[in-house]
């Protein structure tokens, strides 16, 4: 009798704990559902947000500022101060109109690094005089390729760059004023350096301008 009574208790709490564990996951499942439903619905107002952010706000800060105006010092500060309002202000909407979106605070600005600049530096002039004068075409291919076939990185690892587990590079032609940087965030490859989700924790920067080519270096 007490056997029984004992196999009964036993399958009662079997038989209430299976009630509650395929409970909690049809919850689980319904709660993720609903998560996913609301991303979908913020990322949506997020874009439209950030379009009209592009359209507006980005439209009131001076790109049209003459470049030639400006010392090199100037235009590196100019373009770095640019990048970073940028990247909290897209950061933040996205985080307004997504609550789970999990980087409010995680987003770090960007600091000039004279090596990185440095290496801007020279893979710039030698875009501009190599291939400009010979009127070649430098594509978004092309032109990430440096005189002996290597990339940022080879170029970085080159020049003794040791403070990265990345880098990536923006390039910019014939541009006399900041539209690049609207041209940049308009352009979703380079969107992609200057602000995906993957590069959130890169804190260093290096910019550089010679004569009309720019070349951005972003590492993390």
């Amino acid at each position: 009798m007490i056997a029984k009574k004992t196999f009964l208790q036993t399958k009662l709490i079997i038989l209430v704990a299976m009630f509650f564990f395929f409970n909690n996951s049809a919850l689980a499942q319904i709660w993720d559902y609903e998560i996913e439903a609301r991303n979908k619905k913020a990322e949506k107002e997020a874009n439209k947000q950030l379009k009209n952010y592009k359209d507006t706000v980005l439209l009131s800060y001076n790109l049209q500022e003459k470049l030639d105006s400006l010392s090199q010092k100037e235009f590196q500060q100019k373009s770095i101060q640019l990048i970073n309002t940028f990247r909290k202000d897209y950061f933040n909407i996205l985080y307004k109109y997504n609550p789970y979106f999990p980087i409010k605070d995680s987003v770090r600005i960007l600091k000039h690094n004279d090596e990185l600049a440095s290496i801007a530096e020279k893979h710039a002039k030698y875009l501009y005089d190599v291939d400009m004068p010979h009127q070649v075409f430098i594509s978004e291919k092309t032109g990430h390729i440096g005189r002996n076939g290597e990339d940022c990185w080879d170029r970085a690892k080159i020049a003794g760059y040791k403070n990265y587990d990345s880098v990536s590079e923006n390039l910019a032609y014939n541009y006399t004023n900041f539209k690049f940087i609207r041209d940049w965030i308009d352009s979703p490859m380079h969107f992609l350096v200057l602000l995906a989700v993957t590069n959130m924790s890169r804190d260093e920067i290096g910019i550089y301008r010679y004569k009309n080519v720019i070349v951005l270096l972003i590492a993390e």
